[in-house]
């Protein structure tokens, strides 16, 4: 919000060239008789490398929720006046029916 149309630089166009990268393994990754991220390691380096995977993973993705939780409380609070605290916990619930 505060860098403008240049933030687009920033956070659109990795993901869209990360989407143009994963376009061209396509193939290559759905011939893996694998699903999930851990599977596509352990494919590739080994059994011992499950647990460790799995916990970054889970640490990431836990992070990854607080960002957008924080992010769109702050949306919230700059849009309605709200409270941070209110506006997280808005979210949170938001968040939760939507899971449930």
């Amino acid at each position: 919000m505060l860098l403008g149309m240049g933030s687009i630089w920033g956070v659109v166009a990795p993901n869209i060239l990360a989407l143009l990268l994963i376009a061209f393994l396509v193939e290559k990754i759905k011939s893996l008789p694998a699903i999930t991220q851990n599977e596509v390691l352990e494919l590739r380096y080994g059994k011992h490398l499950r647990l460790p995977i799995a916990l970054i993973i889970t640490v990431v993705m836990i992070l990854f929720a607080a960002e957008d939780i924080k992010g769109f409380a702050l949306v919230l609070e700059t849009v309605y006046g709200l409270d941070p605290f209110y506006s997280a916990v808005i979210v949170g619930l938001a968040v939760a029916l939507y899971v449930v």
